[in-house]
């Protein structure tokens, strides 16, 4: 059997009296635990999205050993969104492994030469990171390609 109650509600200056079902104001209360779970929760994920956006490598550069980057160029240091750039890295000693990294846009290839392009989201200056690896240590390097809006 459905429970209600007697409840006077006031629209504007005119005060009614209304029998209401029982379960309404139980559902206000669910409905603010609700929303107080909902705003920690976009809280949580607000904090998360931050985290995730920031730096993730903030140390100084490894360095060991004697193998050393002597040249990390690229053949245009400014580039139109969506055109390309070919990065190159050039060592002293022979390395085994090279790792590239881009704080945005995006690294075709692999090896000693790759290509570099970026879209309208990449606006600005943005970082390339080398990172070489050989028998005789490990060197890293980064330089800047600032890419601008595209005009067709």
């Amino acid at each position: 059997m459905p429970c209600y109650f007697a409840a006077d509600i006031q629209y504007g200056h005119v005060l009614h009296s209304k029998i209401i079902p029982a379960f309404i104001p139980q559902f206000h209360i669910i409905l603010q635990t609700f929303m107080r779970h909902t705003y920690c929760l976009l809280v949580l994920f607000t904090l998360l999205l931050l985290y995730s956006c920031t730096g993730k490598d903030k140390s100084d550069p490894v360095v060991t050993g004697a193998l050393k980057i002597t040249s990390l160029k690229a053949t245009m240091d400014t580039v139109m969104a969506w055109d390309t750039t070919k990065i190159s890295v050039i060592t002293n000693l022979p390395a085994t492994h090279i790792k590239w990294e881009a704080d945005h846009g995006t690294l075709i290839g692999s090896g000693a030469t790759i290509t570099y392009y970026a879209g309208m989201c990449c606006i600005g200056t943005n970082t390339i990171k080398c990172r070489v690896e050989g028998d005789e240590g490990i060197d890293t390097a980064s330089l800047r390609i600032h890419i601008t809006p595209y005009i067709p």
